[in-house]
């Protein structure tokens, strides 16, 4: 197509202005490429599985369009692909939706993830004090013995935020495929933010998601990317370990609001013994007559999880899991200090 001066964005959209191919014609021609590839490999280990999914011309509609009404489609028809080496994968990550959870009947919704089979990051670098090159990731990866691949997203190098840097994600395989329930969540964020901050990645990364229905966007054909070479992670290690943690934490949490919960009580039998030192007491210009006996021993005797719901809406569960810290008891003793 000699009148076409664009440079072709991917294979597909190759196929429709230089060939002439309609849209189905052309996906169904890259679909068969794709499939010839893979019986071409001699590679019989298995690296990862991943999910996949294509819509059909993508390459035509704008962002805005894409946002409103495409992921919106792209909840059902996700397959399973195994990926037997590197070229396979850096194939599918830049011609298909992919995901690192397998969903169950192919339907993309976080409580239908049944299984994640490999661990993915974003570096957006949209932080002025946190940007990272893709070489730079890579070295680390390199100085652990982690296997991963490297590639860059639609929006490497673009302005965004005021920042023109490169963006990419790496994707790294995990040793065994692990069943996965929505309980888990607060797990496998955890578990990853254990693994990027032992290497020193936590705070370039995109947030950590427990969003199990997370799918991601292909990369051009052109993008660049990086192997690196190694071994696979152990997730489910990771994984085994993040939960024991998180269980310590409460067990932590719980200790911690026995001991609040006996102080308030000692605090209250104090109260009573010495009522007038817990009194207001109103100026002369204040018609105020301030608290009474009776006005304490009704407050005091109202639970504090009712008085957080009552006044602050739904913040009992963060009372109960020690993270509410806006509260905290005063009293005026005879010298006025708290």
């Amino acid at each position: 197509n000699l009148t076409n001066k664009q440079k072709p964005k991917n294979v597909v959209d190759f196929l429709q202005k230089e060939v002439g191919l309609s849209v189905k014609e052309a996906f169904n021609v890259a679909d068969e490429l794709y499939q010839e590839q893979l019986k071409k490999s001699n590679i019989k280990e298995r690296e990862m599985q991943l999910s996949y999914n294509f819509i059909k011309g993508y390459t035509y509609i704008s962002d805005e369009y894409f946002k409103d009404n495409i992921a919106k489609k792209l909840t059902n028809g996700w397959k399973v692909k195994e990926v037997k080496n590197k070229i396979e994968l850096e194939t599918l990550v830049k011609n298909y939706f992919y995901s690192p959870f397998i969903f169950k009947n192919g339907y993309r919704k976080s409580d239908e993830a049944k299984k994640v089979t490999a661990l993915i990051l974003d570096f957006d670098n949209d932080k002025k004090d946190y940007l990272i090159t893709m070489q730079e990731v890579a070295e680390r990866l390199k100085q652990k013995g982690i296997k991963a691949l490297l590639v860059e997203t639609k929006n490497s190098n673009k302005e965004k935020k005021g920042i023109v840097f490169e963006r990419f994600r790496v994707i790294i395989p995990i040793t065994k495929e692990i069943d996965i329930k929505m309980d888990d969540r607060n797990a496998y964020k955890r578990a990853v933010a254990n693994f990027t901050n032992d290497l020193g990645l936590f705070n370039y990364i995109d947030a950590v998601t427990i969003d199990f229905a997370r799918m991601y966007h292909p990369s051009p054909s052109t993008a660049k990317s990086i192997v690196t070479n190694g071994n696979a992670v152990d997730f489910e290690k990771m994984l085994i370990n993040a939960k024991e943690q998180l269980i310590r934490e409460q067990k932590e949490r719980e200790e911690q609001l026995k001991r609040e919960r006996e102080q308030r009580l000692a605090k209250m039998k104090e109260i009573e013994s010495n009522i007038s030192a817990y009194t207001y007491q109103a100026g002369e210009d204040m018609q105020l007559s301030g608290l009474t006996y009776a006005d304490t021993q009704k407050i005091l005797s109202i639970p504090f999880e009712y008085l957080l719901n009552h006044f602050e809406n739904d913040l009992s569960r963060e009372h109960r899991e020690g993270k509410y810290k806006y509260i905290e008891f005063y009293y005026l003793g005879d010298n006025g200090k708290k």
